[in-house]
């Protein structure tokens, strides 16, 4: 399941798992959560081009991101930098520390092959920009603004998701309205530096036309 409506009104919290490689480690104190390492990640573009990616955090053809886990190491707990772990985890935010990508070290598994980071959860639409045509390659692209606020968070994320206009024949985004809620679960493509808007490049080939009620 990649895009749904759904009429339920209840919004869940983000959820992000994928494969990455754990590229250097920062000590860090948070009076609610103790102690922390804040990781740094690097994650593969994709091949593709979208509008917008010149305004994301990143380094050449990689999107650099942060995650967050409790410091475990008095317990043995101690991920290996360089290291590829399959992570998962919630991102949330709040006003002091803006938002955050954490995850429990101990279900960190160790893996060969990296993996983009994917992203799903539900929100409520904030806006519908439709592309007026393709570039001259056959480019383009829908976006989704989204708002994230589970009523036990404190604060909300947003998210701006990313649709091929060529995946227009199988949903007419047209009809969907502002305040609809959906569900989604898309491949991250960056944060944007200027807003901390997260982007999720999301595919409606798996769509489910149906409404949960």
């Amino acid at each position: 399941m990649d895009f749904v409506v759904e009429g339920s009104g209840v919004i869940c919290p983000l959820n992000f798992s994928g494969v990455v490689k754990l590229l250097s480690k920062e000590t860090s104190f948070d009076y609610d959560k103790g102690t922390c390492n804040v990781y740094l990640v690097k994650v593969p573009d994709l091949s593709f081009t979208f509008i917008g990616d010149d305004n994301v955090y990143r380094e050449d053809a990689k999107f650099i991101q942060t995650i967050v886990a409790p410091c475990l190491e008095d317990l043995g707990v101690n991920l290996t930098l360089l290291g590829k772990y399959e992570l998962k985890g919630l991102i949330i935010r709040d006003d002091a520390c803006g938002t955050t990508w954490e995850f429990n070290p101990l279900l960190a598994r160790m893996s060969k092959q990296l993996d983009h980071l994917k992203v799903s959860g539900s929100g409520c639409i904030v806006t519908v920009n439709l592309a007026l045509a393709a570039d001259k390659d056959g480019h383009g692209q829908d976006e989704i603004l989204v708002n994230n606020a589970p009523s036990d968070f404190a604060s909300l994320i947003q998210l701006r998701l990313i649709v091929n206009i060529r995946h227009r024949d199988t949903i007419d985004l047209k009809v969907i309205d502002s305040g609809t809620i959906i569900q989604f679960c898309g491949t991250f493509i960056g944060e944007e530096t200027d807003s901390g808007i997260i982007r999720l490049l999301v595919s409606l080939d798996k769509l489910l036309s149906e409404t949960i009620n």
